[in-house]
């Protein structure tokens, strides 16, 4: 994996530099975006291998521990409610954070409820349906046994040992990224220029301005928007690392660094693909993980691939604002706090991939009553800011923050059962 850092940092260098000297950014544009949809189509079969072996082994072997009351279903449950408890938590602290770093007033004018056709969309998301489709699954085979359960139940076992394969795809993406940093500039122009819509407007934070009008600006907000995103998410992750060491002594936070996070961290922030971290993070839990079964810790693993990507949120609660001031639209901190249930109800039918921000434009822009050329204008700006390298910290993030999450997990259902 240290191999796979240096060749995602050699790989996102060389597209900064393909980017900036060759204008390969439209060529690139299209490459990419077929990139992304192949690991979008590939994320679901990924999601699926892990949890239904995972499930499996759960119904079929019980726990280890051994306490009658600690059912499979009980313990999974436990989990999703644990990862859902945690993105409430994450929404509601960015949110407050976010109100705090920009000019926003208390009260709007104008706020319209969610599109609940989009909403109700979620029923049929893919990545939803996965995670139905293991548990469906599991309980199926729960009395079968042959060849083909054997070979299914090895299934995370194999992922893992696949990973060393993925990581050599990381220059690829990496240089696909840096290209994408590169260019933007000039591809925020030429849109904005063609679009003909509402004038760009100064995005106030609470200590200074951007002029979006001003040449440089919207990439000036851009990198700004980043290193606030980028400034949560490792606020976050330093937070269940240090909650990790408070309630397991024996954990190293220095070997943690050394031996998982510098390793797993640059190949995910130069490809923006959380699942590419599954295999290391399987291998990292079963280093810290004790002595809990194999199976729960691959539970987690692929729940935490859908649930725990609380990245997301934090990056979308950071664009709002900035976007919404650079096309003049105003938003105040009620209807901020307003977009928190859409958010959160979203962020289940992300894949955890490149680019994932995506789903919540339409949603989003709708509740904010845009119409016309202002929402044009918001559309281009969230599509275009939530990629490179606010993808790459949001990505990083979420991908990490799966090792002390599962750990926080094993340790706090130990608890549950005494």
């Amino acid at each position: 994996m240290a191999g796979a850092s240096v060749r995602a940092i050699c790989g996102l260098a060389a597209g900064l530099l393909a980017g900036g000297w060759l204008g390969l950014g439209p060529a690139i544009g299209a490459v990419g975006q077929s990139l992304i949809g192949g690991y979008e189509a590939v994320a679901p079969a990924l999601i699926f291998a892990i949890l239904g072996p995972s499930l499996l082994k759960l119904l079929r072997q019980g726990y280890a521990e051994g306490a009658a009351a600690s059912s499979p279903s009980r313990f999974a449950l436990y989990a999703i409610y644990w990862f859902s408890g945690l993105r409430a938590t994450v929404c509601i602290a960015t949110a407050l954070a976010v109100s705090a770093v920009y000019r926003l007033p208390l009260l709007g004018t104008d706020w319209h409820l969610p599109d609940w056709q989009t909403l109700s969309g979620l029923v049929q998301n893919r990545y939803l349906a996965t995670l139905a489709g293991a548990g469906l699954t599991a309980w199926l085979l729960r009395r079968r046994d042959g060849p083909g359960i054997a070979l299914f139940l090895s299934l995370p076992a194999r992922i893992e040992a696949a990973g060393s394969l993925l990581t050599r795809f990381t220059p690829l993406f990496g240089f696909v990224v840096g290209v994408y940093i590169a260019s933007l500039p000039d591809m925020l122009t030429t849109a904005i220029g063609r679009m003909h819509g509402p004038p760009l407007h100064a995005v106030a934070f609470r200590w200074f301005e951007i002029d979006t009008a001003a040449p440089g600006g919207p990439m000036a907000a851009y990198l700004t928007v980043t290193g606030l995103t980028a400034l949560l998410c490792i606020a976050l992750h330093a937070v269940l690392v240090a909650l990790v060491r408070l309630r397991l002594p024996d954990f190293s936070v220095s070997r943690y660094l050394t031996d998982y996070l510098l390793r797993v961290y640059p190949p995910i922030w130069s490809t923006g693909a959380e699942s590419l971290a599954i295999p290391a993070n399987l291998a990292m839990l079963r280093r810290y993980g004790g002595n809990a079964p194999d199976a729960m810790r691959d539970l987690t693993s692929g729940l935490a691939a859908t649930l725990n990507l609380n990245g997301t949120p934090i990056c979308c609660l950071v664009l709002l604002p900035a976007i919404c001031m650079a096309i003049g639209h105003p938003l105040s901190i009620l209807e901020l706090f307003g977009c928190l249930p859409a958010i959160f109800i979203l962020c289940y039918a992300i894949p955890g991939i490149p680019g994932e921000l995506a789903i919540f434009a339409a949603p989003i822009a709708q509740m904010l009553g845009l119409s016309g050329g202002e929402r044009d204008l918001f559309l281009l700006l969230f599509l275009s800011w939530q990629i490179g390298l606010t993808d790459s910290f949001r990505s990083a993030g979420s991908a990490t923050d799966a090792v002390p999450a599962t750990l926080l997990i094993l340790h706090g259902y130990r608890g549950r059962l005494g």
